[in-house]
């Protein structure tokens, strides 16, 4: 455990949540990860297009909940969070960088495989790395010959990244990566050798998920470390879009029918229709609102070597 700052990491401490911890290491975790999100960020200036805080914008009608699948004791930060790749200009992303060709690194049991494959209309290619093997990944494999998934850690990803990648993602796993700007630094290394035209998304949580999920992952995010991941491909060219997501009806809604139940066990009686209703309408007040002050996640979009600015 590292407790001082480094160079790899953009928390102040390494020490995860992950891993069993004493009670002792428990109360220091969260003693660490305060101080880490209260941490003053540099000034994130609004008018430059390069690095540009964006509400994500949409209209209720349209939204094909069929397609998201809201069920139950599923967080509205999870639901949010596949609403924002539902609504991605999958058509202009083709179009920018041709075939998809993505690595998802932290892919977990590979499901965002095919659910992208689905959201783009056909996904060239799909790398996913994770720490731990599922026992679903052969199956999945078998099935769809486009995917390919990987037992391997997020500071050792470069051996298996393509040349012909050209879409890097995250979904709620660089909050567990020890060292997760050695991991971008990674990615900043190939698009110098490459100098193609690539797009990363990163979905992680805000500050305010330390107090929902307790104990889980290494670190939360604010503009201080997001700031810290945009810096090192500052000298690329590339521009920067922050999309925070959900609100104080969404942290609220998470506080109350799931933090509380996990911690004393006790879930409520509610169907999974009522249970999934309730968390539509919260996730759909909070879009309604605009920008929060308290997000329940970030979206991060980098997009480097670009033709036309999409995002």
């Amino acid at each position: 455990m590292e407790i001082l700052k480094n160079k790899l990491s953009s928390s102040i401490h390494t020490l995860s949540a992950d891993n069993k911890l004493s009670v002792f290491k428990k109360i220091f975790w969260i003693f660490i990860n305060f101080v880490n999100n209260n941490l003053a960020p540099k000034k994130v200036n609004n008018k430059d297009i390069f690095i540009k805080v964006k509400k994500l914008n949409i209209n209720p009608s349209q939204i094909n909940w069929n397609l998201l699948n809201p069920r139950y004791r599923m967080s509205p930060s999870r639901l949010i969070g596949d609403l924002f790749w539902s609504l991605l200009p999958w058509e202009l992303i083709k179009d920018e960088i041709g075939q998809i060709n993505t690595l998802d690194t932290g892919c977990g049991k590979g499901w965002y495989a095919l659910f992208l494959d689905k959201l783009s209309n056909n996904m060239n290619s799909y790398v996913g790395i994770d720490f731990y093997k599922r026992d679903n990944w052969q199956k999945l494999m078998n099935e769809n010959s486009f995917i390919t998934l990987i037992e391997n850690s997020s500071s050792n990803i470069s051996e298996f990244v393509d040349k012909q990648t050209n879409f890097f993602i995250t979904q709620s796993a660089i909050e567990h990566f020890n060292y997760d700007l050695e991991y971008f630094r990674q990615i900043k290394t190939f698009i110098d050798k490459n100098k193609t035209n690539i797009i990363q998304i990163h979905l992680f949580p805000s500050p305010v998920c330390l107090w929902l999920y307790l104990f889980h992952g290494v670190r939360q995010y604010n503009y201080r470390a997001i700031i810290q991941i945009i810096d090192i491909f500052k000298s690329t060219n590339s521009y920067f879009r922050i999309y925070p997501l959900g609100g104080n009806s969404s942290n609220l809604f998470h506080f109350f029918n799931i933090t509380i139940p996990s911690l004393f066990k006790r879930w409520n009686l509610e169907s999974n229709d009522q249970y999934a209703e309730k968390l539509k309408n919260t996730v759909l007040r909070d879009l309604k609102r605009g920008i929060s002050n308290n997000p329940s996640f970030y979206a991060l979009v980098i997009h480097s070597n670009f033709s036309k600015v999409i995002f």
